[in-house]
C-alpha cells in the first residue's frame, strides 16, 4: 500500500542516534560487512596518546556530518576503548555506517591509518600528527625571520636616512652681510676669536682707566702743591712789605 511504501522510503533516511542502534551479534556481522582493506591491522589502544586523537576525532566527525553530534563522538570514544586490542576495525566500521553512511569509508580509514601510525610510535602520536606540528613551527619560524628581516630592512633605510639627513645639512659661512648657514667649526672658531677680541678690549679699557686715574691723581697732586706754594708765597710777600713799612716809619 501506499503507507507501506512511505515508510520503507523514511527507514532509508538518517536518524537520530540511539544506542539502541549498536548492531550485536558480532561474528554475524562482521562476515557480511564489505569494508576497507586498511581494516584489517590490529590496533593496541594502550598505545594510542587518546589525548591527542580524541579532538581529531571529534573535528572529522562534526565536518563529514556538518552538524555537531556530541552522542555519536562518545559512542566512538566507547567502541575504541571498550577491548584493549582490536584485531580490525571491521566491528567499528559496521556500527558507525547507520550514522556515517557513505562517509563511513572515508572517516575508518584515516582513523585506522592514524591509530596504526600511534602504536608504531614510542610517543604514541600518530606521524602525520608530529610532520603536521613540525610543518607548523617551520612555517611560524619562516614567518618570523621575515619579519625580523623586515623591521632589519627598516631600521637600516632610517639609519641611512639619518646619516644623509646629517651630511645635507649647510655648513655655516660668513658673507659679506653677516647671514650664513649652520654651525660649523669655522664658526666655533670665530666665536672664540671673537670673545678673546672682546677680553682684550676689555683689559685695554681696565688699563685705559687704571691710566686716566693715575694721571687724575697725579695732576690733583701737583694741583695742591702749587696751592700750597702759592699760599707760601703770599704770606712772604706781606710779611716783606710790612717790614718795609716799619722802616720807613
Amino acid at each position: 500500500s501506499r503507507l507501506h511504501r512511505a515508510l520503507a522510503s523514511m527507514s532509508h533516511a538518517r536518524q537520530p542516534f540511539s544506542r539502541g542502534a549498536v548492531v550485536t551479534g558480532k561474528a554475524a556481522k562482521r562476515s557480511i560487512v564489505k569494508h576497507p582493506a586498511e581494516l584489517n591491522r590490529a590496533v593496541d589502544t594502550r598505545r594510542v596518546r587518546w589525548e591527542i586523537v580524541k579532538p581529531w576525532i571529534a573535528t572529522r566527525v562534526t565536518e563529514l556530518l556538518t552538524v555537531e553530534d556530541d552522542v555519536l563522538i562518545a559512542m566512538i570514544y566507547n567502541l575504541l576503548e571498550q577491548d584493549a586490542i582490536h584485531k580490525t576495525g571491521v566491528y567499528l566500521f559496521s556500527q558507525l555506517q547507520t550514522f556515517l553512511e557513505k562517509d563511513t569509508e572515508t572517516f575508518m580509514t584515516e582513523l585506522w591509518d592514524l591509530l596504526v601510525s600511534a602504536n608504531a610510535n614510542p610517543s604514541g602520536i600518530p606521524q602525520r600528527f608530529i610532520d603536521e606540528k613540525a610543518n607548523e613551527l617551520r612555517r611560524q619560524k619562516t614567518v618570523a625571520d621575515e619579519l625580523r628581516g623586515r623591521q632589519r630592512e627598516s631600521d637600516e633605510k632610517t639609519a641611512a636616512a639619518r646619516r644623509d639627513v646629517k651630511r645635507e645639512v649647510p655648513v655655516k659661512t660668513e658673507t659679506d652681510d653677516g647671514r650664513g648657514g649652520g654651525p660649523s667649526r669655522r664658526d666655533g672658531e670665530d666665536r672664540r676669536g671673537r670673545d678673546a677680541a672682546r677680553n682684550r678690549d676689555i683689559s685695554r679699557d681696565r688699563l685705559r682707566r687704571r691710566s686716566h686715574s693715575r694721571s687724575r691723581e697725579r695732576s690733583r697732586s701737583r694741583d695742591r702743591y702749587d696751592r700750597r706754594d702759592d699760599r707760601g708765597k703770599g704770606r712772604d710777600g706781606n710779611d716783606g712789605d710790612a717790614r718795609r713799612d716799619r722802616e720807613r716809619r
